[in-house]
This record gives structure tokens, C-alpha cells and sequence, in this order.
């Protein structure tokens, strides 16, 4: 449509098959985000989304996303379990906050270890309730804002491995059991952790990995590929710690940056 795409109160949008949802026109945005909504019936039954302005769905069953560009920001609403399409693209040009969220299911970036590729201009906020938070092994994630990723509230697990070319541009909040995060591309700075098993990778050659400040729960990984390993804040580490720099610095633990470890 040439202006924006929406539905009226009380209506329910059906679809038993693939969807195309596109609004054009300068900031005119897509808004389906009534309560029974449901686009698809299973696997393969994909929502592709153009939208030249911001861009809200809900979809009451499982959501999996196909190739798709927005212009402004995303919010993204399905009660069972979010996935992208093998080999497609998600490309979010908005700079301001833009959210993926579950209510009763995983979210995974990429499909079943098929790759999918997403970038986001803006800030990233991922709430899984119902599972954990994972990526395609050969897929890639990049953040240009901040983003945060919280996985059953602490109890699932998040892996956001992917290829080796994820890159968090901003500070990453993490709340999950086990997680792993790996940053390709820079550094990689945390922001506020509660985790369980914690292991924070930087790849790229002298990229720093600043440990935020929180709580692991579990044991400590961080690696970086000769770049210095700092903290933000205060970090409480309950077990084993392996800190592994190269020939960059470990620097760690102050007056006012102290880190408490269980071993």
C-alpha cells in the first residue's frame, strides 16, 4: 500500500501460507498487532515485512521471519517461538529501539543451523519467556546501538555465536543461565550480566572485552585475541575464572570496581 498498513479494532488476520506485508511511502508505518493474529500455519510459512516507516506484528502461533528491509524501527510479538528463514536477510534502518519478544517459545537468528542474516542501526531489546535465545552457527547479528538479550528470565540459555562476524557495537545486557557471546568484528562491551556459565569471546585482533558489571552465577570464560579485559562495575563471579588475553592487559578489581570471586 502507498500508505500505512493497518487493521481496524477487534480484527483478526488469518493466513494459512506465506505473507508479503509492504508499506511504502515516506514514514507511513505497518501496524498488525491485534491479539489473534497468525501468519502461517507451519514450517515454511513465512512474513516477509517492507515497511518505509516503523513496523509492529503480533502473531499468536510461531513467527518465522523471511527476507525483510524496515525503514524506521521493528517490534516483533509472537507467543511461540521466533526464527528467520534459511538465507534471508533482516535489515533494520531505525535508529531508535526496536524488540523481539516470546511468550511461550525460543528465539533463534537463523532457522535450525541454517544461516540468516540481521543488522539493526538502532538499539536491540530480544525477551524470550518461554525458551532460550540462539543463532545459526553460520549466521551473523549486528547491533549498531545498544542491545540487551534476556532468555526466560534467567533461566534459559543464550548462544549468540554464529558465524564469527557478529558485531555488538554498543553495551550488551545479559540475563540468562548459561550464555556464550562472541563479538567478530571490535570489542565487545558488556553492560549489566546475570548469568549462569558466562563465556564472552572477541575474535578480532586486539579487540577489547569489557566485563559491564553483575553476576555470574556459574564459572567466568572471557578470551580476547590480545585485546585488554576490563569491567565497568562491580562483578561477582561465584566460581572458576579464566581470563585469557594474549598480549593485552587484565586489568580487573578496584575501590570502586571491585570483583568478587567464589574460587
Amino acid at each position: 500500500t502507498g500508505a500505512g498498513l493497518t487493521q481496524a479494532t477487534g480484527t483478526v488476520i488469518l493466513v494459512d501460507g506465506t505473507s508479503t506485508l509492504t508499506s511504502t511511502g515516506g514514514g507511513n508505518n505497518l501496524l498488525l498487532a491485534n491479539s489473534g493474529n497468525e501468519f502461517g500455519n507451519g514450517a515454511g510459512d513465512t512474513v516477509s515485512i517492507s515497511s518505509a516507516g516503523n513496523a509492529t506484528l503480533f502473531d499468536s502461533g510461531v513467527l518465522e521471519l523471511g527476507t525483510s528491509t524496515i525503514t524506521g524501527n521493528l517490534g516483533l510479538i509472537s507467543v511461540g517461538a521466533f526464527s528467520q528463514a534459511a538465507g534471508t536477510t533482516l535489515t533494520v534502518n531505525g535508529t531508535g529501539t526496536s524488540s523481539i519478544s516470546t511468550t511461550a517459545g525460543g528465539i533463534t537468528f537463523g532457522n535450525a543451523g541454517a544461516a540468516a542474516n540481521s543488522s539493526f542501526a538502532g538499539n536491540l531489546s530480544v525477551s524470550s519467556l518461554g525458551g532460550n535465545i540462539g543463532q545459526a552457527a553460520n549466521g551473523t547479528l549486528i547491533v549498531t546501538g545498544a542491545s540487551s538479550f534476556n532468555s526466560n528470565n534467567g533461566t534459559g540459555t543464550i548462544t549468540l555465536v554464529g558465524s564469527g562476524g557478529n558485531n555488538f557495537v554498543g553495551s550488551v545486557a545479559l540475563t540468562a543461565g548459561a550464555t556464550q557471546i562472541t563479538d567478530g568484528v571490535g570489542g565487545l562491551t558488556l553492560g549489566t550480566v546475570n548469568t549462569g556459565n558466562l563465556t564472552a569471546i572477541t575474535t578480532s585482533a586486539g579487540g577489547a572485552l569489557n566485563l559491564g558489571q553483575g553476576t555470574v552465577a556459574e564459572f567466568l570464560t572471557a578470551t580476547t585475541s590480545n585485546g585488554n579485559i576490563t569491567q565497568s562495575g562491580a562483578l561477582t563471579v561465584t566460581g572458576l575464572s579464566s581470563l585469557t588475553a594474549g598480549t593485552g592487559n587484565v586489568i580487573l578489581g578496584s575501590a570502586n570496581t571491585p570483583i568478587v570471586t567464589g574460587k
